[in-house]
């Protein structure tokens, strides 16, 4: 009896171990897991910066893909600058901000209004 005790004390000390040993490895894997990922977004942002160096510089413009995209870029600036003058409008007066409600507003909404108006009168 005192074999199968000594016995058991040996295999719960090795599972032990061997637990430990497992948990050492999980966090070493888990310490390297996110350094990894620390190094990927160190390169994202380095990426970005030279993006946004090249776009600023507009550099490699003879490149087609590069220019559809500086292109992009120039079209979306436009369209904030677009956006940002109609929000100014809209804060300038209550009269001024419908009158550009209305003009910015579909052509579909604008004639499904118009129909049920005229479907109204009928």
């Amino acid at each position: 009896m005192a074999g199968f005790f000594k016995n058991l004390m040996d295999n719960a000390g090795k599972a032990t171990q061997s637990a430990i040993e497992k948990s050492k490895e999980l966090a070493e894997i888990t310490k390297l897991n996110m350094d990894s990922g620390a190094a990927e977004d160190s390169i994202k942002q380095a990426k970005q910066r030279i993006g946004e160096y090249v776009a600023e510089n507009n550099l490699l413009s003879e490149v087609s893909e590069i220019h559809t995209l500086l292109e992009t870029i120039r079209n979306q600036k436009a369209r904030i600058v677009e956006n940002n003058a109609k929000i100014a409008a809209i804060k300038a007066g209550g009269v001024a901000a419908e009158a550009v409600q209305e003009a910015t507003k579909p052509d579909v909404e604008k004639d499904s209004s118009e129909e049920s108006t005229s479907n109204d009168k009928v």
